[in-house]
């Protein structure tokens, strides 16, 4: 690995990369190095794209608008090494902090104890970061025709003072974006892979095969985002504990209420979903039938109700129909 970057210390390993803290020898600066053996890379995971992207960032200053900040990249043997500003925490392990424990004792069968989590992030924080990543996302959608395809709490990230005080955060984690202006080879615009986003920030359209998806799958990602700060218990509005589409569609029906391809109310109905007409994925389920829950019971801990109404705007199953980050800035700067 190049010497100029000393003092490395493994802050991450996941299956297809191994992020370290390091030392710049040069000047002691403490940065970040993302290192990718790309004989292992899955489509769509591309360093060479994240590293293109994010230099040309740092050339137009993209960091102004909350984008990871790039320094250098090199190759080592086998390896791609994104060199990159160094931040303290990433927004998963902050709202970590803030979930508090306790347990619920059953003295008659102690076997029965459950854990009881109760979530004290702070609302005028969660408020002030759904409206930064809003803005982030603007840039991305609008200005670099960019779909991020991975909007979750561990790519957003903080510097902090001494005080653990955090700054504006900041997107990273760009190894599956998008580009609209000049689509991969691999992937034209109608047909995109819907093997992207993580866990249950995944959009329900992507469940069911959708492949000319675009932007209004990061909305979707950020409103499940946002969902887990406003929370009673510091866990997001749906589940995926299966791991599987399905387990994910099930939880997202439960809570959104099950779709319909037919509705006496187009524009007022939140369940109505025409993209799934001619779908046989999802015509091939008969699925049961569930109520869409209110923003009260999803993020009971907003504290604006002009914010939950926009938030419960973000979480529909017509993708046409989910306010751009564009609408989202808009209507935040109005409420505030």
């Amino acid at each position: 690995m190049n010497s100029d970057y000393v003092e490395r210390e493994k802050i991450y390993t996941g299956p297809l990369s191994i992020v370290y803290k390091a030392k710049d020898a040069r000047n002691g600066k403490i940065v970040a190095l993302k290192v990718v053996d790309v004989d292992f890379l899955v489509k769509p995971h591309n360093i060479k794209r994240e590293i293109e992207f994010l230099k040309l960032q740092g050339q137009v200053g993209g960091e102004k608008f909350g984008i990871l900040q790039y320094i250098n990249s090199y190759k080592f043997g086998d390896d791609d090494i994104l060199v990159t500003e160094y931040y303290d925490i990433d927004l998963n392990s902050l709202l970590v902090s803030h979930k508090k424990r306790s347990v619920k004792y059953d003295w008659s069968n102690p076997e029965q104890n459950k854990y009881v989590f109760k979530n004290q992030f702070p609302t005028d924080l969660a408020t002030f970061i759904f409206y930064k990543l809003s803005l982030t996302l603007k840039y991305l959608h609008d200005e670099c025709q960019i779909i991020h395809r991975d909007i979750k709490p561990s790519n957003v990230f903080f510097k902090q003072n001494r005080e653990g005080e955090v700054y504006e955060p900041v997107l990273g984690d760009f190894g599956i974006l998008y580009d609209k202006k000049c689509p991969p080879p691999d992937e034209p615009p109608n047909e995109k892979y819907t093997d992207v986003s993580t866990g249950c920030y995944k959009a329900p359209e992507l469940c069911f095969g959708t492949t000319d998806y675009d932007t209004a799958i990061d909305i979707w990602s950020l409103g499940v985002l946002v969902s887990r700060m406003y929370s009673n218990d510091g866990f997001e509005c749906v589940k995926n504990d299966s791991g599987s589409d399905l387990g994910l569609i099930h939880s997202i029906f439960s809570q959104f209420g099950t779709p319909n391809l037919e509705s006496i109310d187009e524009k007022k109905d939140k369940r109505y979903w025409p993209e799934m007409k001619g779908n046989q994925q999802f015509e091939m389920f008969n699925f049961n039938i569930n109520e869409r829950r209110s923003p009260s019971e999803l993020i009971p801990r907003c504290p604006n109700n002009e914010i939950s109404v926009l938030w419960d705007d973000l979480m529909v199953y017509q993708s046409s129909e989910r306010p751009s980050a564009r609408d989202i800035v808009r209507r935040i700067e109005s409420i505030q």
